[in-house]
């Protein structure tokens, strides 16, 4: 009996179906896209992503904050990235909030040696929890942990922001 790798199986129909359609350049890259138009069908393994130039800018008086940022693809091949916003809060008098909680992403298709800002918003609500005594949503006070990167175990940007 054969055992077959149905992750290598499935890998060899794709690409034996984008040769037969000449969809396939051998390059990576699909040969029907336009002059600055990607192609997003490499896997997150053979892209190489870099994070940087984190600012974070709170408007005077609000919670209402912008997070920015750079990402930049460092590898040899054209795809996608999904850059997530986390927020670590402080201590919250009424109960515990998860460790981390993800608070807005953006997707970038980003060619081989392309860099791209990205401006993610943080509303009051961001900030916020639940209160069970008031039976609304409370906007905590005290010292944020804000992290940047492709998942919540890789967050190679972080700083701080105190809510007052």
């Amino acid at each position: 009996m054969v055992l077959w790798d149905m992750a290598a199986v499935a890998e060899m129909r794709l690409k034996a179906c984008r040769a037969h359609l000449g969809l396939w350049d051998g390059n990576g890259c699909n040969k029907r896209t336009r002059p600055g138009q990607l192609c997003a069908y490499w896997s997150v393994a053979e892209m190489q992503i870099g994070f940087d130039g984190l600012k974070v800018s709170q408007q005077p008086g609000t919670a209402n904050t912008i997070v920015s940022f750079r990402v930049t693809n460092t590898g040899k091949h054209c795809g996608a990235e999904v850059a997530q916003l986390y927020l670590g809060f402080p201590p919250i008098a009424e109960g515990n909030e998860p460790p981390l909680q993800l608070k807005g992403f953006r997707k970038i298709m980003l060619n081989p040696g392309e860099s791209k800002p990205v401006e993610l918003k943080l509303d009051a609500r961001s900030f916020s929890d639940w209160s069970e005594k008031t039976h609304a949503w409370q906007i905590a006070t005290g010292t944020f942990q804000i992290m940047v990167g492709d998942s919540s175990a890789n967050t190679p940007l972080k700083t701080t922001l105190t809510i007052h």
